[in-house]
């Protein structure tokens, strides 16, 4: 019978890698749909405002799809943790540029505001 070894006599090398049935890819195109079911739902209660007989039939439909879209964010947030996380450069470097990004496209909308809204 073999020796079972133990875990501190494995290498990385050794080591099998999971591979889930989503990449980060997948996971950022779920996301994205979701918006995208978010803007047929506020379509659709647009359309049940404007004509009647379509506010019976397509209710059950806009509340189902504003739920879906409801996990938009969450899809999003594993895509860009799983993205971060597998970067062969580091998550350090990573989360500065990212940051560096915010707060410039912060820095930005906050001179354009007050550029061009008036403050009375």
């Amino acid at each position: 019978m073999a020796k079972r070894r133990k875990l501190h006599e494995i290498s990385l090398e050794d080591d099998i890698h999971y591979r889930g049935p989503l990449s980060y890819q997948g996971f950022q195109i779920l996301g994205w749909l979701c918006i995208v079911m978010l803007f047929v739902a506020v379509l659709l209660k647009i359309e049940a405002r404007l004509e009647q007989n379509y506010a019976e039939r397509f209710t059950s439909l806009s509340n189902t799809l504003q739920v879906i879209s409801s996990m938009s964010l969450p899809f999003l947030l594993v895509a860009n943790y799983a993205k971060i996380l597998d970067n062969a450069e580091g998550y350090k470097k990573q989360l500065i540029r990212n940051g560096g990004a915010a707060a410039g496209i912060f820095l930005a909308a906050f001179i354009l505001y007050h550029r061009y809204v008036p403050v009375e």
